[in-house]
């Protein structure tokens, strides 16, 4: 697959609160940190091949790691060019 793309842009940002819905889905319901969803939006912003992430991910998700990364694959080949072409949202410097 090998898309890489910036976690922090709006398309990334959104990429990685549905990412986060999919856990609650597959993982756990109860989930309350976002720390395993940006994580998962990480590996996948820096071009890592699902064997690479599934490797770093079972540790954390265990078996369910399968389902999670179907998903998120095809998703980011769905929106690759949303993804690709959004740069991070630079705020402003505060005028002194």
């Amino acid at each position: 697959m090998s898309i890489k793309f910036d976690p922090a842009s709006p398309a990334g940002q959104h990429l990685m609160k549905l990412v986060f819905k999919q856990v609650k889905i597959i993982w756990d319901p109860t989930l309350k940190d976002r720390a395993i969803a940006q994580y998962i939006v990480t590996l996948a912003s820096k071009g890592y091949e699902r064997k690479k992430m599934t490797s770093n991910l079972i540790g954390i998700l265990g078996e369910s790691t399968g389902p999670m990364l179907d998903w998120l694959l095809r998703h980011i080949k769905s929106h690759k060019k949303e993804l690709m072409a959004s740069k991070a949202v630079v705020p402003p410097k505060p005028s002194a």
